[in-house]
């Protein structure tokens, strides 16, 4: 059976280049002005794969944790703490009239 041309761009993004250990990323949390540190950490394959994360994670936090208008910012640090990417999710709400 031939594969699915549109699965092997996925399989090889998802597999660490020949010779290539996995990188560990840092994911902090802001929600408002609260700071979430993350101490762990997660080994990713590449920094897109640690950005996609990021992404996941906002997105999850804001359905859970944003009922009014805020944001959640989602931050990637590498191993040596530099700031690599961040993902932020916003919620504003306007009315424009009474609803009535």
């Amino acid at each position: 059976m031939i594969p699915d041309q549109s699965c092997i761009g996925t399989v090889a993004t998802l597999l660490p280049p020949p010779g290539r250990r996995k990188a560990r990323f840092y994911f902090d949390v802001q929600i408002g002005s609260h700071i979430a540190s993350d101490t762990e950490g997660e080994e990713h394959i590449s920094l897109d794969s640690a950005r996609r994360e990021a992404a996941q994670v906002a997105a999850m936090l804001g359905h859970d944790k944003l009922r009014d208008e805020g944001s959640i910012v989602v931050i990637v640090r590498n191993a040596q703490q530099q700031i690599c990417a961040t993902a932020t999710l916003s919620l504003r709400i306007e009315q424009f009239h009474d609803g009535g």
